[in-house]
Parts: structure tokens; sequence; C-alpha cells
């Protein structure tokens, strides 16, 4: 299912981790225009997370593969990463690197959540989702503020403010 007809014209993604006890990690994904393959994972146990090391799986993979089949790798913008991308185009120009779209992305949006009127709203909103739990102001002292005091299940209450601050 997986043969080198069908893998051709990938891209590989590393995606970087460290384990509890400080080891790195890596997963190698391989992805064409017809699926995904999670690869190989690499343990790095006993080495030291360089852009050397990085690279030379990432070239290992590309070996693998075949070099004409490799179109791109990605990975975060960690330095690491970066200067790994320049030691395999070096050895491999036809190839791109590419930073992650989704971390590029995560760290836009720290970004915007750091702007004052943002930040503003996120808190006004917690502040609304706490008022509304059971036990608390949006529940409990309701019955002073209105002539029936209204049926209201607090979880349902609760619910909607957490859905609306996914």
């Amino acid at each position: 299912m997986f043969n080198h007809m069908v893998w051709d014209k990938i891209t590989i993604s590393c995606d970087g981790w460290t384990n509890r006890n400080g080891h790195p990690q890596m997963n190698m994904l391989h992805i064409s225009r017809h699926g995904e393959l999670a690869h190989r994972h690499v343990d790095g146990s006993n080495e030291t997370k360089s852009a050397v090391w990085i690279a030379e799986h990432i070239i290992q993979d590309i070996e693998e593969r075949g070099p004409p089949n490799v179109l791109q790798f990605v990975a975060d913008n960690a330095s690491a990463n970066i200067l790994a991308g320049k030691l395999v185009r070096e050895r491999y120009p036809h190839i791109i690197f590419g930073g992650c779209v989704a971390h590029g992305l995560d760290l836009l949006m720290e970004d915007i959540g750091k702007l004052p009127w943002v930040k503003e709203v996120v808190n006004d909103c917690r502040l609304a989702q706490r008022l509304s739990r059971p036990g608390v102001l949006g529940v409990v002292g309701m019955p002073r503020y209105t002539e029936e005091p209204p049926q209201v299940d607090g979880t349902q209450i609760q619910h909607h403010h957490t859905v609306f601050l996914r």
C-alpha cells in the first residue's frame, strides 16, 4: 500500500519534543496527496537535540523516499530546525523548508491576546462564566431581583458560557 509510486511528491514533517526525562524525541510524518503516514519515532535519549541531529534524521527520510520524491519538509520555527533546514538545503537544493503554519498562527493568537482591548473582552467573558456557576451571584442572587425565582439549572448556564469561551 505504501509503495514509492504512491509516495511521490511528499512533504516530510518533523515534530520535536522533550519527554519527562528531558530527552529529545521526534516524530517523522510523510504527507502526500494520497494521505499521511506516521513514518517513525526517533528516540534521542542519548543525543543532544541539535540542528545536525535533526538534519541527519530528515536526510535519512529523504534517502528512504528518494530525493526526487521529496518536495519539502516542515517543522516549527525553533532555531535548531531553521539551521537544520539550511543543512538539508545545502545537500538537496530542490527541497524547500517551511515553518509550521499552525505554530505561527498559535504565536499570532498569543500576541493578539496581549492587546489591551482583547484582554479586556476575554476577562469579561471569564467573569461572566464564573458568575454563572451554581452558588455564585448569577444563580443565587437572581431571586432577589426577580418576582418569580427562575427555574434555572446552573449547569446549563455554565455550559452556555463555556461554549462561548471556546
